[in-house]
C-alpha cells in the first residue's frame, strides 16, 4: 500500500471516535454500484470512506480493467469530471450545498476524498482513464458565481484548497496524491487539463513578474471603455484571408484609440480594495484587463471578467491584446529575441512538476493550437522527457494529422457538434471506413461546454447517442452525469443561443457555482453502459486490426460493420423517421443489444425502426475463418 493511502487510512481511524452517528447522507450509488433503483441513504462518514478504501483493495486483486496506454487509446473509456461538481451533494440535508466548512463538519462540494470513494463506481463502468478539469488554485478577484471558474488560475503550481477535506487535512496536495494512487491501484490513469495562455486577474505571478501581463490605464477600465478591438468589414476580410492562407506577415493591427489604452509595465504595484493596481513612472494608475474571445476578431462574446491573457512576447509595437498578439502571432512579433523566456520556462515546467510530484499519466492542453509553435513544442518535449509514455491530448475540434504531427495522442474532435445530424455522423463513420482518421478523438456526445443530451431530447435519444458513440473505434468519452440523465449543462460555452445563455446565468452553471448531479435519477443509462463495456471488452478491445465498413441504409438510419478476426458486429441507429430494412449476412446472426423491433431468419435480418431505435447484432467472420 502506498504511503499516501496508508496515511489516509490512519487519519480516518484516528478521527473515527469523533463521528459515531449515521448522519452523512449520500446517493446509494456511491456505496452500492450495482443498485438499479438508487435512493438516498445515511451512513457514518468514517465507515463509508473506510469501506470504499477496502473495496478498492478488493477490486485491485480481482477484476482487471482493459489496459490502456498511448498506443492503445482505442481502448480508452474516459470519465471526465469537475471534481467539486461531480461529487457535490447536500450531505447534511439542510437544503443547500455549502461551499465552505464553517458550520458543517464535511465539505459538501466535491473533494478528492469523495473522488476516491467514487472509484469503485467508475471501475464498474469500465472506466480506465479519469480526465479532470483544472484542479489548480482558483483566483478570487473578478470571480464568477459563488465558487469561481477553475479556468481562472491563481497559481499553476498549487492545487485548489477547497478540493481538500479539512477533517483529513488542509493539504490538497496530499489528498490529490492519494487519489492518483488509489486510481492507479485499480488500473485507472489520471489526466489533468491545464491552461497555458491565461491566468486569473489576481494571479500570484503579478507581483513577481508584472511584465508577464498586459496593463491598461485604470480610467478606461473604470468607465467601461475597454472592449475587444473593433475591425471594419474590409479589415476583417483582409485578416481572415491572410490567416486562411497562413500569411502572418503585417497582420492588420487594432486602431490607435484601442492601442493607446494599454500602459507599459508598471514601476510599482499595490492592492487597493482587493484589486491589484499598478503605477507608471508618472504615478498614473493602471490595471490588468480582462480577456475576451480572440478569434474570429468579430466574435461578440462579452469580456471574460475573471481571466486575462499572458504576455508571451515583449515588443514595443505590439503592446496590446488582439488576435495578432495572443493567438495568430504576427511574424514580426513571433521571434526568439522577443520571447519572454522566463515565462516560457515557467509554463513548460508545469507538466513535469505534476508528473514528478503526483505521478499523473497525461494532460489535456486547453487551446494548445493557440500557443506559439515553439512554446507548444517546448511543453510537449519536456513532458515526454519526464515520461515517454505520457499521454497528451489537444482541445482541438478537428480530427487532423496536424495534431498528431504536433505531438498529441488525441484531439477532442467535432462529435459533440455533429452528433444530432444523421448525415454528418454517417460521414464520420465513412472516415473510419476509408481509414481517414489520423488521430484518436473523443466519441463524446456531450462535454462540459455543450448541451447535455438529456437537455436536448428524451432518454431514448440519450441512450442511442451513448450507444452509437461507444461503438466507434476510438476513445469512449463520458462527461460525468451523462449516465444519470443529467439535464443541467456545466457551461454555455459552445452552441447555445442567446436565449439559452440568459436561461443559465453564472449563479446556476456548475462551472462557476455550487450544484450537484442527478445522482438519484431513476432514468439512468448505467446498465446500458455496462452492457456496452462487456461487449467492447469481449469483441473489440483485443483486436488490433479492426475494420469498419459502411452498410447502405436509408436516410436517417445509420448502419455500419465492425469487423474483427473472428466476428462481425452490425450497428444500426435510427435518427428519426420509421425505416424498414433487410440485410443478409454470410453466417447466422444473433442479437447483442436491441432497442426496437426486429426479426432474424438464420442469416437474414429484418428491422422495423422507430425514432431513436438502435440495434447491435453479431455473426462469425466467415471470410477470416475460411482463410484459416
Amino acid at each position: 500500500m502506498s504511503d499516501n493511502l496508508k496515511s489516509l487510512r490512519e487519519k480516518l481511524l484516528s478521527i473515527a471516535p469523533q463521528f459515531t452517528e449515521e448522519d452523512y447522507f449520500i446517493p446509494e450509488l456511491w456505496l452500492n454500484n450495482e443498485i438499479e433503483d438508487p435512493s438516498l441513504i445515511s451512513v457514518n462518514p468514517i465507515l463509508f470512506f473506510q469501506n470504499r478504501l477496502k473495496k478498492i483493495d478488493e477490486l485491485s486483486k480481482s477484476k482487471k480493467l482493459i489496459p490502456v496506454d498511448r498506443s492503445t487509446l482505442g481502448n480508452a473509456i474516459v470519465y471526465n469530471m469537475l471534481v467539486r461538481h461531480t461529487l457535490a451533494f447536500d450531505n447534511n440535508l439542510d437544503g443547500d450545498i455549502n461551499p465552505d466548512v464553517k458550520n458543517i463538519e464535511w465539505r459538501e462540494t466535491g473533494t478528492f476524498l469523495k473522488a476516491i470513494a467514487l472509484l469503485p463506481y467508475l471501475h464498474s463502468l469500465g472506466v480506465n482513464i479519469i480526465y479532470l478539469l483544472p484542479i489548480t488554485k482558483i483566483s478570487e478577484y473578478g470571480n464568477k458565481g459563488n465558487l469561481g471558474s477553475p479556468y481562472a488560475i491563481k497559481n499553476h503550481y498549487k492545487i485548489e484548497d477547497k478540493l481538500a477535506e479539512p477533517n483529513i487535512s488542509n493539504n490538497p496536495d496530499y489528498q490529490f496524491a492519494a487519489f492518483v494512487e488509489a486510481a492507479h491501484k485499480l488500473g485507472i490513469k489520471v489526466i489533468l487539463e491545464f491552461v497555458f495562455r491565461t491566468a486569473g486577474l489576481d494571479s500570484d505571478m503579478i507581483f513577481e513578474h508584472p511584465d508577464w501581463f498586459y496593463w491598461i490605464y485604470k480610467e478606461y477600465a473604470d468607465r467601461g471603455a475597454f472592449k475587444p478591438p473593433f475591425f471594419d468589414e474590409d479589415t476583417l476580410s483582409i485578416i481572415k484571408q491572410k490567416i486562411e492562407s497562413n500569411d502572418l506577415s503585417n497582420l492588420p493591427k487594432p486602431n490607435d484609440d484601442y492601442i493607446s489604452m494599454f500602459a507599459p509595465t508598471p514601476e510599482k504595484i499595490s492592492i487597493v480594495d482587493s484589486r491589484i493596481i499598478g503605477y507608471d513612472t508618472n504615478g498614473k494608475e493602471c490595471v490588468i484587463p480582462s480577456a475576451f474571445a480572440d478569434w474570429p476578431p468579430d466574435d461578440n462574446q462579452p469580456l471574460w471578467s475573471d481571466v486575462t491573457y499572458l504576455k508571451l512576447f515583449e515588443h514595443t509595437d505590439f503592446n496590446y491584446m488582439a488576435y495578432n498578439t495572443i493567438r495568430m502571432y504576427d511574424e514580426e512579433l513571433n521571434q526568439e529575441k522577443y520571447r519572454k523566456e522566463e515565462l516560457w520556462n515557467y509554463l513548460s515546467e508545469i507538466i513535469p512538476f505534476y508528473i514528478q510530484k503526483f505521478g499523473i499519466d497525461g494532460v489535456m492542453i486547453d487551446m494548445g493550437h493557440a500557443l506559439p509553435k515553439e512554446l507548444r513544442e517546448m511543453i510537449v518535449s519536456k513532458a515526454r522527457d519526464n515520461n515517454p509514455d505520457f499521454i497528451l491530448w489537444e482541445e482541438n475540434f478537428s480530427i487532423s494529422k496536424e495534431s498528431k504531427d504536433n505531438g498529441y495522442d488525441a484531439s477532442l474532435g467535432y462529435v459533440p457538434f455533429d452528433i444530432q445530424v444523421w448525415w454528418k455522423m454517417k460521414e464520420l463513420i465513412r472516415r473510419f471506413a476509408l481509414d481517414d482518421v489520423p488521430i484518436h478523438f473523443f466519441a463524446a456526445p456531450e462535454t462540459h461546454n455543450t448541451h447535455r443530451l438529456a437537455q436536448i431530447e428524451d432518454k431514448k435519444f440519450s441512450d442511442m447517442m451513448i450507444f452509437l458513440n461507444y461503438l466507434m473505434p476510438t476513445i469512449k468519452f463520458f462527461h460525468s452525469g451523462i449516465e444519470l440523465n443529467e439535464k443541467l449543462p456545466v457551461n454555455t460555452g459552445l452552441g447555445f443561443t442567446e436565449k439559452e445563455i440568459l436561461q443559465y446565468p453564472v449563479d446556476v452553471l456548475p462551472l462557476f457555482s455550487t450544484s450537484h448531479l442527478n445522482w438519484l435519477s431513476k432514468e439512468n443509462s448505467i446498465n446500458l453502459i455496462r452492457h456496452l463495456n462487456t461487449i467492447h471488452e469481449k469483441y473489440l478491445s483485443n483486436n488490433k486490426n479492426l475494420k469498419v465498413e459502411i452498410i447502405d441504409t436509408p436516410d436517417e438510419l445509420i448502419g455500419f460493420k465492425i469487423i474483427n478476426d473472428k466476428n462481425i458486429l452490425y450497428v444500426f441507429a435510427n435518427y428519426n423517421k420509421s425505416n424498414d430494412f433487410e440485410f443478409l449476412t454470410d453466417t447466422k446472426i444473433k442479437e447483442l443489444i436491441i432497442n426496437g423491433k426486429y426479426k432474424i431468419e438464420e442469416n437474414k435480418l429484418s428491422i422495423k425502426t422507430e425514432k431513436y431505435n438502435f440495434y447491435l447484432f453479431i455473426s462469425e467472420n466467415l471470410s477470416k475463418l475460411n482463410k484459416e
